[in-house]
């Protein structure tokens, strides 16, 4: 049988692609998985004290036992069953993840553990000589004591598996649908539909009356804000207490994830210059007015403006297509100079048009440098 084929058909499964494709499914399945683990090692651990003699010494083994193995097993049950769950998601990755291994040879020799003991020092007629007794015999407290090591050794190479990966389909991985940031901000993240230009010729009337419905609004919030923002993150240095990780695209997946949003770019400068394209419709009102123009204000400027304004939309352009040329050369820092020049045309048609008013803002671009205001 071929394990990789039948880790892949794990993934593709309907549940699997939900969870895999859900903001909330996966860290709610990750929380009651570690929740049950807490419940299982804390009662473990009040067992395995007790034959060690440090715990509930005056209570009958048997009986303390007895109640709560019941509560290890059920939370046992639990922590199986959306551990499984969180596997499926990324089968291969999971499969192929040192960490994930060590934690499964843990539990098979905690499960052997267990086994021995009840199978020795724990028979019910062997019990019976030691129940009250402040601590197990030699074999119990062996038993106890390798019962924790195991137990802590668990839970520690369980919360390693988040942060480490190995092999080919760790780096394939699929990006989720939507990112966080998107979904606080209430922006359509990369599964919401993107407006595409005209693939046939219209008459005018029906061209005119496509400018009016689609604003410049709508073209930034639906198709430029989303891939300028996955592009922004697409390259990064990203630190934290693990050091400096170089982020960048390294799979073919990821480098075609590129390619895409930057023809988003491309694709929505003639949508933004079209002539006669409104800034934004009129309840559009402006979150700061102190500082960000109205939608009046900024259609104004387009009216007076409108050469300067396919002059900074160009800019966009080129920049996206200067990173195409970097993708297909999968050359990370021709990327990184793109994505910046990116950046910059953004910002300059924002200082010009959206927030022209914002002292702070203004500054930083003439420190920064290459920004037209």
């Amino acid at each position: 049988m071929d394990i990789s084929a039948w880790l892949k058909s794990l993934e593709d499964t309907g549940f699997a692609t939900g969870v895999r494709h859900s903001l909330y499914l996966f860290p709610f399945l990750e929380s009651v998985h570690v929740m049950a683990l807490s419940v299982v090692f804390g009662t473990v651990m009040v067992v395995d004290l007790r034959m060690l003699g440090l715990a509930s010494i005056r209570r009958p083994f048997t009986r303390m036992a007895t109640e709560l193995l019941k509560i290890t097993w059920g939370a046992f049950a639990v922590a199986a069953l959306t551990g499984a769950m969180m596997f499926m998601t990324n089968a291969r990755v999971y499969a192929a993840n040192t960490s994930f291994r060590v934690k499964m040879l843990l539990l098979v020799l905690a499960a052997i553990n267990m086994a021995v003991f009840h199978l020795t020092a724990g028979k019910p007629e062997a019990v019976r000589r030691w129940d009250t007794a402040p601590s197990g015999p030699g074999p119990a407290k062996a038993a106890g004591a390798l019962s924790l090591i195991l137990w802590v050794a668990i839970i520690v190479a369980g919360r390693v598996i988040g942060f480490t990966t190995t092999g080919k389909e760790a780096k394939e991985a699929p990006p989720p649908a939507q990112n966080f940031d998107d979904f606080l901000s209430g922006a359509p993240g990369d599964s919401a539909p993107v407006p595409a230009p005209a693939a046939t010729p219209q008459s005018d009337s029906t061209a005119n009356a496509k400018t009016s419905d689609l604003t410049i609004k709508i073209i930034m919030d639906t198709m430029v804000d989303p891939s300028g923002d996955f592009l922004f993150e697409s390259v990064a240095d990203i630190s934290d207490d693990r050091g400096v990780t170089h982020k960048a695209p390294r799979t073919a997946q990821e480098w075609d994830a590129v390619r895409h949003h930057l023809q988003v770019l491309i694709d929505a400068q003639p949508l933004l210059i079209a002539p006669g394209r409104r800034a934004a419709n009129p309840t559009d009102r402006s979150a700061n007015p102190a500082v960000e123009n109205q939608p009046e204000e900024v259609q104004k400027l387009l009216d007076a403006q409108h050469a300067d304004f396919v002059q900074r939309a160009d800019r966009l352009r080129q920049a996206a297509a200067s990173g195409l040329k970097a993708v297909d050369a999968q050359d990370k820092d021709a990327l990184l100079v793109s994505i910046t020049a990116i950046d910059k045309a953004c910002e300059s048609c924002h200082l010009h048009y959206w927030y022209p008013k914002d002292k702070r803002a203004h500054q930083a671009a003439k420190e920064e440098g290459g920004i037209i205001e």
